[in-house]
């Protein structure tokens, strides 16, 4: 997992951390955004980065992080899906889309 960089985290009002819900020493995230342009693609990227960074302000790295992108109904390419796996790889210990079968 990479170090924890607050810089940057400040520049929204993140509110208290709640995952959708977590299991043992494990935490789901589930994000039901928009990602069907590169702009989009990079926000969500941006977002999910910075919102474990901000949970693990509060947690201190004791928790592995599991993303679920809910993104169904949406026409994404495989280079985009592949593009944020590969984003996020060094924050989260498990990453899907939804759309994907288990």
């Amino acid at each position: 997992m990479k170090e924890l960089n607050l810089k940057g985290l400040s520049d929204m009002d993140w509110g208290s951390f709640t995952p959708e819900f977590s299991k043992g020493n494990e935490m789901v995230h589930v994000f039901n955004h928009f990602i069907s342009t590169d702009e989009a693609t990079q926000r969500t990227i941006r977002f999910i980065i910075n919102r474990i960074k901000w949970c693990n302000t509060y947690l201190h790295n004791e928790f592995a992080h599991i993303v679920v992108i809910d993104d169904v109904g949406q026409n994404i390419t495989d280079e985009t899906r592949e593009h944020i796996r590969d984003a996020i790889k060094d924050y989260a210990t498990s990453f899907r889309f939804a759309s994907e079968e288990k």
